[in-house]
């Protein structure tokens, strides 16, 4: 018998002739060219071998395969027919026949794994093109009623990743490419949309392509492109309109199956995808129920974006709420506004007003404490206490970091001097349920306490450097206040030359954060001084102070049992010992 592994030396060892035409096309040959070079070696090797005859379904198998491949339509007509002829089956056993090696071919193999294995083998960090909202490979479904905005909001999205700016409230993950298929609407209107936004603008224009048409039961135009431009975010607007000529209706289960397909090809070339969809107009319907055509539509991808008019009966109302939904985690909805179209160029097309549930922002930016904090303490990581220790949010941090790791932002691990205390980290850090170093086999044990502040910090693992003890020493060590001091004065001097703006900004924070409601809840106002005396320096609310520790400036606006609370741009409201402030004197 002819071993296919002495023609290719990589084809699998094991499997049928399907296997091993999927193969061959995977490296790029076309199906019927692999049986044909296969059946000329079998041919040749006849005389060597005894001659064995494939069966009739080994025969069926190919030609289905071959079918399958094809991306003529006129060629998977005629063998259809020779194939529905030759082995007299009818069309509904041919449909069935094509799903079963179309599943077959792309079913993962299944793996077992003991618990313990399966629990030591950490989290997949996930990359994110929109952090918390869209990942690297997946496909979201964004769906709304006619002229709600859902094309306007993908065009923001797709400026913000060529640009690497925010959208909808977040600073985008990656810039990098994107590639639009535009079949929903004429080419000038697509144009004018772009030239509104200020794509033109743009120097990274040369960063963007469209595809003007895309067929779904035909992928390889989309596969070339994607060979080719390598994408970061795909834009499809609309599912209707690359469905259009399938012949299938979108209320029938089978109408998901070419959308799973168009998923998985994304996924494989690492882009994210946008796959726009319309809502249906039934009145009763709720949720994800809104979503026009089968349920296994929504089934078939990562997300679903519902984005709604607040008063859908009010065109004048440009307030829209925006539905996040994963595949896992929580929902949130984000309140949107349209801005003029004359102001697009230069403030976007979207205006994020806030997160439903958070309109103060506070979760949001007390999430993104506990993000910057992580990464000054990557890839140790730090278990509740230390990270409440240090940013001072209380019992509502439980919640941020539930949020945080719901939405795959931060992950978690058992402390090695606890096992039933949590480590939180980064999760481009966590493999094998340890934080790791790019030396794999460095294990960092877990990090000491950031607000620790005593004179001394043990050694608290051999596997730590000795020059790393020497950072953490200097890093912690209060009586380095004299030279953190001097650096202080040195930054004061260096500044001296900047722009008035800052001065502005500053005023306007102080007047900000001394007129809310009853200057903050829970911090102590002493009425006859607002000052906290230390040894050094006496601060007052309004002064400018820099953290020695996170080197963070920001404003006095208070005083709690002992520690003295201030606002700074990076962290919002933060708290920290007397000793660890440092006053920024006015400029000479």
């Amino acid at each position: 018998m002819l071993n296919p592994n002495d023609i290719w030396a990589d084809i699998p060892d094991k499997g049928d002739l399907v296997d091993w035409v999927t193969w061959g096309t995977q490296q790029g040959m076309k199906a019927t060219d692999f049986i044909a070079h296969l059946e000329q070696c079998a041919s040749q090797s006849e005389q060597l071998q005894p001659k064995t005859e494939p069966t009739a379904t080994d025969r069926l198998k190919l030609e289905i395969q071959a079918y399958l491949q094809s991306a003529d339509i006129f060629d998977k007509v005629r063998l259809k027919g020779q194939i529905c002829s030759s082995y007299r089956i009818s069309n509904r056993d041919f449909e069935l026949l094509c799903q079963a090696l179309e599943k077959k071919n792309s079913t993962p193999k299944a793996n077992s794994f003991g618990l313990a294995d399966f629990m030591e083998q950490g989290t997949d960090a996930i990359e994110w093109v929109i952090p918390g909202i869209l990942p690297k490979g997946e496909t979201v479904l964004l769906a709304a009623q006619a002229k709600c905005g859902k094309t306007l909001l993908a065009t923001d999205i797709a400026y913000a990743v060529l640009s690497g700016t925010q959208v909808i409230g977040e600073q985008c993950g990656v810039q990098g490419r994107v590639l639009l298929i535009s079949s929903d609407e004429s080419g000038n209107s697509t144009r004018r949309r772009l030239k509104a936004r200020g794509f033109d603008l743009l120097p990274e224009v040369e960063n963007m392509r469209i595809m003007t048409h895309l067929d779904i039961s035909d992928l390889s135009p989309l596969e070339q492109e994607l060979e080719d431009f390598r994408p970061h975010l795909v834009i499809i607007d609309s599912l209707t309109s690359i469905t259009r000529e399938s012949g299938l209706n979108e209320k029938d289960a089978e109408f998901a199956r070419p959308i799973y397909k168009l998923k998985d090809l994304l996924g494989r070339y690492g882009a994210a995808g946008i796959l726009i969809h319309h809502q249906n107009k039934d009145k009763e319907a709720k949720g994800i129920d809104k979503v026009s055509g089968s349920a296994r539509i929504v089934a078939a991808t990562w997300g679903i974006w519902q984005l709604l008019a607040s008063d859908p009966n009010n065109e004048q109302d440009l307030t829209r709420w925006l539905k996040l939904k994963p595949r896992e985690g929580e929902a949130v909805t984000l309140a949107l506004e349209i801005n003029p179209k004359d102001t697009w160029a230069s403030n976007g097309i979207f205006n994020f007003i806030g997160e439903f549930g958070d309109e103060s922002g506070m979760k949001r930016s007390q999430g993104e404490r506990v993000i910057e904090l992580l990464k000054q303490f990557s890839p140790k990581g730090l278990e509740y206490q230390e990270i409440d220790n240090c940013l001072g949010i209380g019992k509502s941090l439980y919640t941020v970091l539930d949020r945080l790791e719901d939405r795959q932002m931060i992950s978690k691990r058992r402390s090695q001097t606890n096992a039933r205390r949590w480590v939180y980290c980064l999760p481009d850090y966590t493999t094998n349920g340890e934080c790791t170093t790019e030396n794999e086999n460095s294990v960092y044990v877990d990090s000491p306490p950031p607000t620790q502040f005593s004179s001394k910090v043990e050694l608290v693992d051999k596997s730590i450097a000795s020059h790393d003890v020497e950072e953490i020493q200097q890093l912690f060590n209060t009586n380095s206040t004299t030279v953190q001091h001097s650096k202080v004065v040195e930054e004061n001097e260096i500044e001296s030359n900047v722009d008035e703006a800052i001065v502005t900004e500053d005023e306007n924070l102080i007047q900000h954060s001394t007129n809310i409601e009853g200057e903050s809840e829970g911090v102590e106002q002493p009425v006859s001084q607002n000052v906290l005396q230390d040894e050094e320096e006496v601060l007052e609310i309004g002064d400018r102070v820099i953290d020695v520790i996170t080197e963070v400036k920001g404003v006095v606006v208070g005083f709690k049992d002992g520690r003295v609370v201030f606002d700074c741009r990076e962290f919002g409201r933060c708290s920290r010992p007397s000793e660890l402030l440092f006053k920024l004197h006015p400029k000479m």
